[in-house]
């Protein structure tokens, strides 16, 4: 075999083996590039129809870290904590959803709930408290952001907390979310409150698509672009709204006001002329002339007009007192006088139906600028016609009753309190009071044992204590000894200082020899309470005469007479203090004065049965 030959074949031999390996390359090659394109075009569907997982709240995903065990036991104790809460059980709730929280720190609607709880019951009150209560409130918001009533509820508490750029923020959020009316009326006050008045502007348009405009959206417009001294823009707004509705004064009213109120006093009077001329009986027109008047200082003009609303028996009850409020601020002024202001409030609150708000007013205004407290009986008058079942005012003619010691109408007052309001134990108290006066001592029993029976644990102790020792007297006057003593004790028990009580209890054991160490003991605390009462003092001393305790009656009778003796000194001595007086002294050995004593007694006295006990007394010292 020639080279040549050898080298043809190795030639063709290799061309095979190239070939071979060639479409060997080559059927992987197609492979990958017919699975990548493939892979691509599957892909490109997969994006198309590719929908993002939805993120959820924090609450969820804390959830979903507890156990199953752990969930049941979480929902089993928060279902027990609505039912508590529901129940008004709010301290139970409480301590449940404490330990809801100890298995679920992050569980919105626990937070939410106890956060609410703590809001409600401490207020403004506990700072620390509150405090939790908000932090509470704003976790359960930020781990559900998307529950629309945390959001809602955070909002009106950072309002009612008058924290209005935070609640301002929440809101905006809750009416883009929910463009309702009330919800964008809220937006709108917030965002005055925060004075971002651009936007509430914009706000009132929004409301407008919604409702139409109306006299009190223009009225809203109005007040916020006088704030931002558009008075110009204001005054065409209110014209254009008066020619859209014709025949409506009272957008021409907001144009008087808005000039009187910027300066433009005799543009505003041409207005509120032709407003009377076109309607004479416009509940406007008056006080519109008012604030006319008070710019010009003219207090005669003013005086007139508002003599003239008092009487007016067409106007709104609501208006005449708003008109009285803007007289209270000029008075403040001392451009004008309360008693003119007093004399208008009373015509006007005996008009027809006007009587309850009208005297709710002057109540306020005559304790303002502090009128004498007799004052107050004249609204109260006029409230209890209106409303008699209104409590205040049958106290305050309680107290008129009292003040010019009218027996009769603090008899009918203070029973009509009782037929209302039989809880009230004051009514009791001052009927008793009445029927002492009128010499009824068989109804002030009967009232006194019926202010006993309607006391409940909510009574006030004090007025409680009086009423069982009042009860206490008058089982005394008919010798129910068991029944007076049970009541002195139920009064001391009520309130342990009640000196009356006291007094009055230690001296029955004592005329009648009982319990005389307790009598010490009472009659003591009385006269430590009161040092200076005279009467405590005799008490004092007369149950220590009567438990032998002769040296110490006399210390104290001695105190007496300086308590006597003092120059403020309301109680005056009479025979039967001479008398007990005698008596100690003669058993402390002091024999001179016991004499000096009973003699003086002899001549205080009129009554025969001790006159003649005075004159054994003094024929044994001979």
């Amino acid at each position: 075999m020639s080279f040549s030959s050898t080298f043809q074949e190795i030639i063709a031999s290799s061309s095979v083996i190239s070939t071979q390996r060639l479409l060997s390359f080559r059927v992987p090659t197609v492979l990958c590039w017919t699975l990548l394109s493939l892979l691509l075009l599957g892909c490109s569907n997969y994006a198309r129809n590719y929908t993002p997982p939805t993120l959820k709240d924090g609450a969820i995903r804390a959830r979903n870290l507890l156990t199953v065990a752990q969930r049941r036991t979480f929902d089993g104790i928060y279902l027990e904590a609505m039912r508590q809460k529901y129940l008004g059980n709010a301290d139970a709730a409480f301590d449940l959803l404490d330990r809801a929280l100890m298995i679920n720190p992050n569980d919105a609607d626990a937070l939410f709930q106890q956060g609410m709880l703590l809001l409600q019951s401490v207020g403004y009150s506990d700072s620390v408290l509150r405090l939790r209560g908000e932090r509470q409130l704003q976790l359960a918001h930020q781990l559900s952001p998307s529950n629309k009533h945390y959001r809602e509820m955070l909002g009106n508490y950072w309002t009612q907390a008058k924290r209005y750029e935070r609640a301002l923020r929440l809101y905006e959020q809750v009416a883009a979310d929910d463009p309702t009316e009330d919800n964008l009326k809220m937006l709108e006050v917030l965002q005055e409150r925060t004075s971002n008045w651009d936007a509430a502007l914009q706000t009132l348009d929004r409301i407008a698509l919604l409702e139409g405009y109306s006299n009190e959206l223009i009225a809203k417009k109005t007040k916020i672009l006088e704030m931002q001294n558009r008075i110009s823009e204001a005054a065409t707004m209110l014209r254009e709204w008066s020619e859209t509705n014709n025949g409506d004064n009272y957008p021409r009213v907001l144009l008087a006001n808005l000039y009187l109120r910027n300066g433009y006093l005799e543009r505003g009077r041409e207005i509120i002329d032709d407003i009377a001329a076109s309607d004479a009986h416009n509940e406007w027109v008056p006080m519109l002339r008012l604030i006319y008047y008070r710019i010009k200082d003219d207090a005669v003009s003013y005086d007139k007009t508002l003599g003239a609303i008092a009487s007016d028996t067409l106007m709104p009850i609501e208006q005449k007192v708003q008109t009285f409020r803007e007289a209270a601020a000029w008075l403040q002024e001392g451009k004008y006088d309360k008693e003119k202001i007093f004399q208008h409030a009373v015509v006007a609150m005996n008009q027809r139906e006007a009587g309850g708000v009208m005297g709710e007013w002057l109540v306020g205004f005559l304790q303002d600028f502090k009128f004498p407290e007799d004052r107050l009986a004249v609204p109260a008058l006029a409230i209890f016609r209106a409303n008699p079942n209104d409590e205040r005012a049958i106290m305050e003619l309680i107290r008129d009753a009292v003040r010019r010691e009218d027996a009769e109408q603090l008899d009918t007052i203070s029973k009509r309190g009782r037929e209302l309001h039989p809880e009230n134990a004051l009514f009791y108290y001052f009927g008793t009071l009445a029927a002492r006066n009128k010499d009824d001592a068989a109804r002030a029993r009967a009232i006194l044992e019926a202010g006993v029976k309607n006391m409940s644990p909510t009574t006030d102790s004090a007025v409680a204590s009086q009423i069982y020792y009042m009860l206490g007297d008058a089982y005394m006057d008919k010798k129910l000894l068991k029944r007076a003593f049970a009541a002195y004790d139920s009064s001391i028990v009520k309130d342990p200082d009640n000196v009356h009580a006291l007094n009055n209890y230690a001296y029955f054991l004592t005329t009648h020899g009982i319990q005389l160490r307790r009598a010490i003991k009472l009659a003591q605390r009385a006269t430590e309470i009161e040092p200076h009462n005279p009467s405590y003092l005799d008490t004092y001393a007369w149950a220590l005469y009567k438990a032998g305790k002769y040296a110490e009656a006399k210390g104290v009778i001695d105190s007496m007479w300086v308590a006597f003796a003092l120059p403020d000194q309301e109680i005056q001595p009479d025979a039967d203090y001479y008398d007990r007086a005698g008596d100690i002294y003669f058993k402390a050995g002091a024999k001179k004065e016991a004499l000096r004593m009973w003699k003086e007694a002899l001549q205080l006295t009129s009554d025969r049965k001790l006159q003649r006990k005075l004159r054994a007394k003094l024929k044994k010292m001979r």
